[in-house]
């Protein structure tokens, strides 16, 4: 344009000059006044045509600008800029030939800027829930990051629109969790327009439900320190099980002593009144190590091989119960007790000891003379009492 303007002037000022070597000839060539009226008209058309297209350039490079800006920035510094900045300067309104106003321009930047400023508001609150879900998220029934997740997820929506909450549930999960959240959606299960309430509503029944808080407040109370397990491992176990039930550090630091072998519990009692539950770890750990000792616990037994045999049952039984878990427990008790073993046993000893037994009446093994039920060998003993009989019963004068 500017290169227009330069040569329209330059036009003007060799028209006033003679050509050189011309003479009269060249002056047949002058340009007349009606001539330059028309080559004006012309460059003004011109410089409009110029004018129309660089707006239009200019709105497309805005359009490019705000593009990349959400991509790559999304911060509320550029935000607040662009909603400071005034909108660049019309070509159109400097042109003391258009008859336009920029009125209805500037209350359409006005718009554009409001609408550029909410949608960069919306892509930074999106990015800072999902990055606080990150490490975070829910992956499937049963996890004991529900309620976690949950809390911090709730921290970060506070004071947004509603409309814009019940988007970023969906962060809220991953993997299978993520899977099922959107096939609710799409198979209607879910509906679109539910609140973050009724989606989380939802979450909670598919993921926490009643049964599966009672079933991990049962293992959490179950929870005892197993033989060659470390103490970090029962230390964070119990530590995540009381987590997701939400349950205080205090009760958790005595359910954690509760849970050592009997006599470490005093001096983990002192610890714990003194310590944080993390803090707990490291005193144990400083004292007797990674993994404590189990003392072996048997009951007072009767003497002779039936005591080796109690004990040994009692051993595997104590072994099995420090071990156990929901499977195992109900194996164990489906075991016979030590009593029944003992009963077994004597029972046992007492066939082999009346098989040994010989009947003096039938000459019979396997039964006394009085449990006899042989009656022709009683009648034979009981003939030959009488036909010889004692010298007792003979009498003084019998001679």
């Amino acid at each position: 344009m500017i290169l227009l303007f330069c040569r329209f002037h330059v036009w003007d000022a060799m028209a006033d000059q003679e050509p050189l070597g011309l003479g009269s000839a060249a002056k047949a060539f002058r340009p007349t006044a009606s001539s330059v009226s028309k080559d004006v008209d012309d460059l003004r058309q011109k410089v409009t045509g110029m004018e129309e297209r660089v707006e239009e350039q200019l709105s497309q490079l805005k359009d490019s600008l705000k593009s990349m800006l959400e991509e790559v920035l999304g911060t509320a510094a550029v935000s607040a800029r662009l909603a400071e900045t005034s909108p660049p300067p019309q070509l159109l309104d400097r042109d003391p030939y258009a008859q336009r106003t920029s009125v209805g321009q500037a209350s359409g930047s006005s718009n554009e800027s409001t609408r550029l400023k909410d949608l960069f508001e919306r892509s930074r609150f999106e990015k800072t829930v999902r990055d606080a879900m990150k490490g975070n998220e829910i992956t499937g029934p049963r996890d004991l990051k529900f309620m976690n997740t949950l809390t911090k997820w709730e921290r970060c929506v506070e004071g947004f629109p509603p409309r814009w909450v019940r988007e970023v549930v969906v962060y809220a999960f991953s993997g299978a969790a993520e899977h099922m959240f959107n096939a609710a959606l799409l198979n209607g299960t879910l509906r679109v327009d539910a609140s973050a309430d009724e989606r989380w509503n939802w979450a909670g029944q598919r993921f926490w439900s009643q049964a599966t808080q009672d079933s991990v407040r049962v293992e959490y109370r179950g929870r005892k320190l197993k033989r060659d397990e470390t103490l970090t491992s029962y230390h964070t176990d119990l530590r995540n099980l009381a987590a997701a039930l939400q349950i205080p550090d205090t009760d958790l630091k005595v359910d954690f002593v509760e849970g050592l072998p009997k006599k470490y519990r005093e001096m983990a009692r002192l610890h714990a009144n003194q310590q944080e539950y993390e803090g707990l770890l490291h005193e144990l750990i400083s004292n007797y190590g990674e993994k404590l000792e189990f003392s072996t616990y048997l009951k007072p037994t009767y003497g002779g091989a039936r005591a080796q045999v109690v004990r040994a049952i009692e051993e595997d039984e104590y072994r099995e119960i420090s071990n156990f878990d929901e499977q195992s427990f109900a194996q164990a008790a489906s075991q016979p007790s030590p009593a029944d073993s003992v009963n077994a046993i004597a029972e046992a000893v007492a066939r082999v000891l009346q098989a040994s037994n010989v009947c003096f009446v039938c000459k019979q093994p396997g039964h006394w003379a009085r449990e006899c039920t042989d009656a022709a060998a009683k009648e034979r003993q009981v003939g030959a009492r009488t036909q010889f009989p004692t010298k007792d019963a003979s009498g003084p004068g019998s001679a």
